[in-house]
């Protein structure tokens, strides 16, 4: 059986093409691969001194000076997590204290025990052992962060506590570990909350809350003329090539960040106006009537007239951006169900043949 994988690169090229919704369950892609882009972003932010001492500043009032942090650059992979590490460890200069921060992008409900397993193997790799009986010898102290920037809710409880059993004997010893933590979650702040805080951080959250192009290209256009701080401005630069990787050509982006370098207001704004152009030049070509919904019910109904034609514009519109993008033709019959007649005949419709 030939394995076709759809990356996260096909879909922010083909989103707003594709026929039907892909999900976990269905579509055989990594799901690491959706997730490792965007989470190393936050990384590169949160290794910056700087912007982690602003994070601990504005998310949870921790007022923590950047020269007093110390990167801690152990890496803790246990045996059942090889594709899962702890983000971010600082050491507070001149204190025995330090910091964990993990970011999920994603619900993981597993999290209780990760933090915990993170707790213990930072403990290890930090505990002066030779002393470690001496009965005035205290061993660090260690404050988990966990950081949300997911777009489903999650009702999380950050302690311990909430993953242990409860015993059906009351009679049995019911004290569990009370071990809570700090959570970030993106849900509890508003778009405007987050961009009236000065951090990289903050502005990465409010574009993850955006839930449409046009919402990101205003988000945007407002710190391209809010930020002047030149390492700001460089992280803008990687926000904008992240966020419009795959679907901006690469002459629009470097308009964006040639005018973003030159802090030219009039510039960025006929940037931004040709970048709305040509979004809704495409919008406009793949106007989408009946998505998931008419390809189902419209075959299994008789293909009523209007649902065909909207299935017809959305399978044109996906199959002509794939094959324009030299896409193989067994990923093309995979994600938009059609079959290779079917294909070659709307390629011959849009004069597409070689």
């Amino acid at each position: 059986m030939l394995l076709v994988t759809f990356t996260y690169s096909d879909y922010l090229k083909y989103k707003n093409f594709l026929p039907c919704t892909i999900n976990e369950t269905s579509a055989p892609y990594s799901y690491n691969s959706i997730h490792d882009v965007h989470d190393k972003l936050y990384r590169d932010f949160l290794n910056d001194k700087v912007e982690f001492s602003l994070f601990l500043k504005q998310f949870l009032n921790i007022d923590i000076c950047p020269d007093d942090l110390i990167k801690y650059n152990n890496t803790f992979i246990t045996e059942d997590y090889k594709n899962r590490h702890s983000d971010i460890v600082y050491k507070v200069k001149n204190e025995n204290l330090y910091i964990l921060l993990e970011h999920q992008s994603s619900i993981d409900d597993s999290m209780n025990y990760r933090i915990l397993e993170y707790y213990y193997y930072i403990l290890k790799d930090t505990v002066n052992f030779p002393i470690l009986k001496n009965r005035k010898y205290k061993f660090p102290m260690i404050i988990p962060i966990l950081l949300y920037t997911g777009n489903r809710k999650w009702n999380f409880v950050p302690n311990i506590a909430d993953k242990q059993a409860d015993l059906n004997n009351k009679n049995l010893p019911s004290k569990k570990l009370d071990f809570e933590y700090y959570f970030v979650n993106i849900n509890n702040y508003s778009k405007e909350d987050l961009l009236n805080m000065d951090s990289i951080v903050a502005y990465s959250m409010s574009i993850d809350k955006c839930k449409t192009e046009e919402e990101i290209l205003d988000v945007l256009y407002i710190l391209c003329n809010k930020i002047t701080n030149s390492n700001k401005k460089s992280f803008l630069k990687k926000l904008i090539i992240y966020v419009y990787k795959d679907f901006l050509e690469d002459s629009i982006k470097q308009d964006l960040i040639k005018n973003l370098s030159k802090g030219d207001d009039l510039n960025m704004k006929c940037a931004w106006d040709y970048v709305r152009e040509d979004i809704a030049r495409n919008r406009k070509k793949a106007r989408i009537i009946g998505l998931h919904e008419g390809r189902q019910e419209g075959r299994q109904k008789g293909r009523q007239e209007g649902r065909q034609e909207g299935i017809r514009e959305t399978a044109q519109a996906f199959i002509q951006k794939m094959l324009e993008n030299g896409e193989d033709i067994e990923k093309i019959k995979l994600y938009s169900g059609y079959t290779l007649s079917e294909i070659n005949k709307i390629k011959q419709e849009l004069n597409l043949c070689n």
